[in-house]
């Protein structure tokens, strides 16, 4: 059983120990911006063990501002660039990069286990492997691999040193937060003021995100009201065409129905009315005859007309304006009903129509 807890703690520790080793080879082979962009402001002020001059730096975009201390007039010049330093100085934190000849390195192989409090295991075995002591250097440690121990570079500066730098640093106005030891993945923190900073950035991070869903929202918000606005204005073009198909139909059907009207029109200028043909015929006849049947078919027509003498009713009939070529009509013609002598003869005669001959 308790072989199985060793195996456990050794399992833990290691995939501990992977996932740190991931998280920094993974910073170190991201672009920096993305680090940046995920982590905040990554601003700072660094300045260098001889506190000869100060720089604003910047990731993105290298180096934004410089000052140099001037014996002579003893403050930082130009003034108007060390005015904005030191209002940047109220919130990201001040950093003094020693150079390698003012560190000590050294590669040590401590216990899986340590890599659970890699800083604090480091303190503790200091004076084990090495003549100071916690109190006597800034300590900064890295796993680099494992095995079956850790792999650990430790880089350490005295303290008698960096003091008197942080000592002259504050007499020249700055208040150093943390102490880099070549390398930014070797930092240390000697300041309280880093941890309100760290505070800050996170506070700053969230309202950026804060500001980003805001941003989201409304921007899916002026989509929601475009795509509303676009299905309104296809609903009205759509009921403008239904419309206009509307309107072309109506158009059409009167259109038709004047054709219709005006053929009816002029049908009726070039045929006669039944009543005029036979107000016409009728004056032509004699006294002794009658109309007895009018049929009139587009321009032609039968009449068939009833007498009691012998007369010649063909040069009556086409004496009348309406009617021509005049002809006594050979074919069967129904028997009519008659009230009269019994020897009264019909005849039937076919004309045609004058009006509308060009």
């Amino acid at each position: 059983m308790s072989d199985m807890r060793g195996s456990l703690q050794i399992l833990r520790i290691r995939f501990i120990s992977f996932l740190q080793w991931w998280k920094a080879t993974l910073i170190d082979m991201l672009p920096r911006v993305l680090v940046e962009l995920a982590a905040g402001d990554m601003r700072s002020i660094r300045t260098s063990s001889s506190l000869e001059a100060i720089s604003l730096v910047d990731h993105r975009q290298g180096e934004l501002l410089k000052v140099v201390w001037d014996k002579s007039e003893v403050k930082w010049k130009p003034d108007a660039s060390w005015q904005r330093i030191s209002a940047v100085m109220r919130t990201r934190p001040v950093e003094l990069q020693l150079t390698d000849r003012e560190i000590l390195r050294q590669e040590v192989y401590l216990p899986l286990a340590a890599l659970e409090n890699l800083n604090g295991a480091v303190r503790h075995c200091l004076s084990t492997w090495s003549p100071f002591s916690p109190d006597d250097v800034h300590v900064a440690a890295i796993h680099i691999a494992s095995g079956e121990q850790a792999r650990i570079e430790v880089r350490y500066a005295v303290r008698e040193m960096t003091d008197a730098i942080v000592s002259k640093a504050t007499d020249r106005g700055i208040q150093v937060d943390r102490i880099i030891l070549g390398h930014e993945r070797w930092c240390v923190t000697i300041s309280e003021q880093i941890d309100r900073i760290i505070r800050q950035t996170w506070v700053d991070g969230c309202l950026a995100a804060s500001a980003l869903l805001l941003a989201a929202l409304v921007f899916h918000t002026c989509l929601m009201q475009q795509s509303v606005a676009i299905d309104q204005v296809k609903r009205v073009l759509e009921h403008e065409i239904r419309l206009a198909q509307r309107q072309d139909e109506l158009e059409l059907a009167i259109e038709r129905t004047l054709e219709i009207r005006n053929s009816a029109i002029s049908e009726k200028q070039t045929k006669p009315s039944v009543s005029q043909l036979l107000a016409s015929i009728r004056n032509l006849l004699p006294r002794n005859a009658a109309i007895a049947r009018l049929e009139i078919d587009d321009k032609q027509g039968l009449v068939s007309i009833e007498h009691s003498s012998p007369s010649n009713l063909v040069s009556a009939l086409v004496r009348s304006p309406l009617i021509k070529s005049v002809q006594v009509y050979q074919g069967a013609v129904p028997s009519l009903m008659h009230f009269g002598h019994p020897m009264d003869e019909v005849q039937t005669f076919s004309f045609a129509l004058t009006l509308g001959d060009q």
